[in-house]
């Protein structure tokens, strides 16, 4: 048996660097992306930049696919013949994606096999960075000794305290995924009209409409202020799609106010790029 005997694993979504799932013994399994007429791992094979440069030259659309119920049984079974009494396998909102419903079907087959030990799943209910803060916190806490029980409780307060705040260029792309959610209404708008959206209870959530593009990122970096006020520890990093220059000025803007040390700036995993387009930004975090 493993000296502590609880596995961490996630999704590629969450955005963990591969020095992160090292340094934190966090399983990382890649989702599929599909484009060219090739299919990808993500973060294995191909960069989000490649992906976004490409949406922004060809009409077509890239998809994404969960891991396979094969890959899911692969990599849970792998880890418990490593010795791993319990898996804590941390999705994306399952409103996003079937990878929730998969992994769980996986985990019912496994968790009626091995009487022993147990796979639990668990709905993060965002995605993105705000993912891999979650993922990192409950490695926080194996390391630190806590019981499974202790990080499963931990898991569905702390999701309460992450999120995304960002804005689009578009909604179309997110209307044509079919993920456009509470926001649905916006589509048709008048022309210049940009919404600050979110990810909340799962969905896609309009915040704030703005007209014209001045001062977004301070508008974004107000509604997280408000989100957060009170907090006494923070993980944030800005995110965007191909946006390098808005993803800097947001990133400038928030160190001032958030942070006296370096904010991350990193590409979104595809896996949101993908439905929101190029030319997203915005910030995700996790408070405490």
């Amino acid at each position: 048996m493993q000296a502590n005997s609880i596995a961490v694993m996630t999704g590629s979504p969450a955005q963990l660097s591969v020095a992160q799932a090292k340094e934190y013994n966090i399983e990382v399994v890649p989702f599929l992306i599909q484009m060219k007429g090739e299919v990808f791992l993500d973060g294995v094979d191909i960069t989000p930049a490649e992906v976004y440069g490409y949406m922004r030259t060809h009409q077509e659309v890239p998809t994404t696919a969960p891991p396979s119920i094969g890959t899911f049984h692969q990599k849970f079974k792998d880890l418990f013949e490593r010795e791993y009494q319990h898996i804590i396998y941390l999705s994306l909102s399952k409103k996003l994606s079937s990878e929730y419903v998969t992994a769980c079907s996986v985990a019912e087959t496994l968790n009626s096999q091995y009487t022993d030990r147990k796979v639990h799943v668990v709905d993060s209910t965002v995605i993105a960075s705000p993912q891999g803060f979650l993922a990192l916190g409950a490695a926080e806490r194996v390391q630190g000794g806590k019981t499974v029980e202790d990080i499963l409780n931990w898991l569905k307060q702390a999701s309460q305290r992450a999120g995304l705040v960002g804005s689009l260029e578009s909604l179309d792309f997110l209307a044509k995924g079919g993920r456009i959610g509470k926001a649905s209404h916006l589509l048709g708008s008048l022309l210049d009209i940009i919404p600050i959206l979110s990810v909340k209870e799962g969905e896609v959530c309009p915040l704030s409409i703005r007209r014209g593009s001045k001062a977004l990122a301070a508008a974004i970096l107000k509604i997280v202020q408000d989100l957060i006020k009170g907090y006494q520890k923070l993980r944030i990093a800005v995110m965007h799609t191909d946006a390098p220059e808005k993803a800097a000025a947001l990133q400038r803007i928030s160190q001032e106010v958030l942070s006296g040390e370096e904010i991350p700036v990193c590409d979104m995993t595809p896996l949101m790029g993908i439905h929101v387009g190029p030319g997203a930004f915005g910030l995700g975090y996790m408070f405490e």
